[in-house]
């Protein structure tokens, strides 16, 4: 029958089937509460509070000792992260707690929930994202099979799916709403439920990670560019959904709508760490060298994960020859430059310990899925040194997804091996 799909396409989703379901099984076993880390901490804290308090204040928590990353306000400490994660985390604590378990009695097991629910299914999202978002873009299904199992374990985000954080859910935020807005514009007149789901995940996206908004911002202008009335009618309300949870639930910690990272007197207080911070955080390096770790050295974003060179250079290829991927990856590449030059300016710390660039997460997934146009055409992961650039990368997936918040294998090589005099 000619509707049937051919052995070629059966044979890539059988495939991407089974690399996603390798790829979630080991981070669910990879992941360690006791790999969680200040960042984590800090979120567990507000969780706690928020549930055996109800307050936002963490001050009692047993987890604000773990943590650097917290503020004080009124004479209360808060979280310095984004409530609305936090607050969806303690909604789901809240049940488990009166049922009994105790998140600091029980923290393994109730981790597990948590990371399961605000970890695990979202990079299942994102992966599912990411193969509808293929199969609309490439023809080749040999092409879209390898560039999918890259995604799987050459993708450092992935490794960060094993604890409570931001980045790999905002990733899987973001992805989804490239691709609703992929699939939108493709289509003469899209589909409302396509546009509302655009526009739910680009409302979310930020709330999650507010570096994901100039990605978000140049999916929302593809959107108005290609159907004005359709946007504004189906994406933009929907956005607002998010975005006004998010709003909500900072006013309520802090009694405004301004983020917390937006008010810096908060982060000085007598005793406060970062008041005078120390090691990692009170590094002076000229910004060449800083710059040059963040790209290409300890933390570097194309030595950890050099797979994103390959997407990258199919990025620049595709906006210069304005291809059929013109618009995505412009707003990809134009996103990831700013915020990769916004945090060389105004970060010293690489983000503290952890492994690569955490900062660009979220740009990292659409990056990898434009090496799909590199494999339509050279037909061979070997050619250009795209095999050992993908071994390189599962090397660092691995990393992450043991210790996402510890320095990783290759700082300590530069660091303890090659003496490059850096007090780390």
């Amino acid at each position: 029958m000619s509707g049937e799909p051919s052995e070629a396409e059966v044979l890539w989703r059988r495939r991407s089937l089974a690399a996603a379901i390798g790829c979630l099984a080991f981070l669910t076993v990879a992941g360690q509460p006791a790999n969680r880390g200040g960042n984590t901490a800090s979120r567990l804290a507000t969780v706690e509070s928020l549930v055996h308090r109800g307050t936002f204040d963490i001050t009692d928590s047993p987890f604000r000792a773990e943590t650097v990353d917290y503020v004080r306000l009124d004479g209360r400490a808060l979280s310095s992260k984004p409530p609305l994660l936090p607050v969806a985390a303690a909604a789901l604590y809240a049940p488990l707690h009166a049922l009994g378990l105790d998140i600091v009695d029980d923290l393994w097991l109730v981790h597990r929930v948590l990371v399961f629910a605000f970890g695990t299914v979202p990079h299942a999202l994102l992966l599912f994202a990411a193969f509808l978002w293929l199969r609309l873009v490439s023809p080749d299904p040999w092409a879209r099979g390898w560039t999918f199992v890259m995604l799987c374990f050459g993708f450092l985000g992935a490794g960060y799916a094993t604890t409570l954080n931001n980045h790999s859910v905002a990733a899987a935020s973001a992805m989804g709403a490239l691709y609703f807005t992929t699939k939108c514009v493709r289509s003469a007149a899209p589909a409302p439920r396509d546009l509302a789901a655009a526009g739910l995940l680009i409302g979310l996206s930020p709330t999650l990670d507010f570096l994901t908004a100039p990605l978000v911002l140049g999916a929302s202008l593809m959107l108005l560019a290609h159907a004005p009335r359709a946007a504004l009618v189906w994406a933009a309300p929907i956005a607002l959904l998010p975005l006004g949870a998010h709003l909500a639930a900072t006013y309520a910690a802090t009694g405004s709508v301004l983020p917390i990272y937006a008010r810096n007197d908060l982060y000085r207080f007598e005793g406060g760490y970062w008041t005078a911070p120390r090691d990692l955080d009170a590094l002076d390096e000229p910004k060449w060298l800083y710059t040059f770790h963040l790209l290409f050295g300890h933390h570097g974003l194309f030595l950890l994960t050099p797979i994103l060179a390959y997407g990258g250079w199919q990025a620049v290829l595709q906006i210069r020859a304005r291809a059929a991927l013109w618009r995505e990856a412009l707003v990809v590449l134009a996103g990831l430059v700013l915020v990769a030059v916004a945090m060389i300016v105004r970060t010293p710390n690489y983000g503290g310990a952890c492994v690569g660039f955490r900062w660009v997460i979220p740009f990292m997934p659409p990056l990898i899925l434009f090496t799909v146009r590199w494999l339509e055409q050279t037909r061979s992961m070997w050619r250009g040194g795209l095999a050992i650039a993908f071994a390189v990368s599962i090397t660092t997936f691995v990393n992450a997804a043991i210790a996402p918040w510890s320095h990783s294998g290759v700082h300590w090589l530069i660091h303890q091996v090659i003496d490059t005099g850096a007090e780390l």
